[in-house]
């Protein structure tokens, strides 16, 4: 148990009344002083919660322009479909996977953000909001790949028969339905504790 460094002159002022009175106040001055590391460290945990929320923040301003990008690949994406030469084709293609890339970077930049959380202290439900943020991200990441992937190969004639291309359409069709599944059960989660938490 940390010794209080003014115990000494507690002892000499017991005898009288003022004596006591002062004992009183270097008790509380001693108490005080032991009580400066816990007030610290609470500081501390002040700190990291206000941390925590400036990263949610971030994450979510970099989630809205994702958003706005994601359009505007969704409707790059339509107009490679909707191309009826090979030079506007490849032209849309172009651009298409240009935004593709722009849409990769931001997704990185925004799990970057959540992920900062992690290394905080006493921020447990920031903590987890993070972890579905980045679920989410996974998922949403995934299945535009896989969406890219589907439509290069559609675009460059890789598929060999018609046959191949409705298998591969199906398989397509399968795996975004289960990533796009898994992409908005994170988000639910992750807007619910976002309102209950208040965070």
């Amino acid at each position: 148990m940390t010794q209080c460094p003014i115990e000494c002159h507690c002892h000499r002022t017991a005898g009288t009344s003022k004596g006591v009175v002062m004992r009183k106040i270097l008790v509380l001055a001693c108490i005080m002083l032991l009580l400066v590391p816990a007030i610290v460290l609470v500081g501390c945990g002040g700190g990291d919660t206000e941390q925590a929320g400036k990263y949610v923040k971030q994450g979510d301003q970099l989630a809205n322009e994702r958003g706005s990008k994601n359009t505007e690949l969704l409707n790059a994406w339509r107009t490679v479909r909707q191309a009826t030469d090979a030079a506007a084709k490849a032209t849309a293609w172009k651009q298409a996977e240009s935004i593709y890339s722009e849409v990769q970077a931001l997704v990185q930049k925004e799990k970057a953000e959540y992920a900062k959380i992690k290394g905080l202290k006493g921020v447990e439900d920031y903590a987890k909001y993070a972890e579905l943020k980045i679920q989410e991200l996974n998922a949403f990441d995934q299945m535009l790949k896989a969406t890219n992937d589907f439509l290069q190969n559609l675009n460059n004639n890789g598929f060999g028969s018609q046959q191949e291309l409705e298998a591969a359409n199906q398989k397509y069709q399968a795996e975004s339905q289960k990533l796009q599944e898994e992409n908005e059960q994170a988000k639910k989660e992750a807007e619910q504790l976002k309102k209950d938490k208040n965070l």
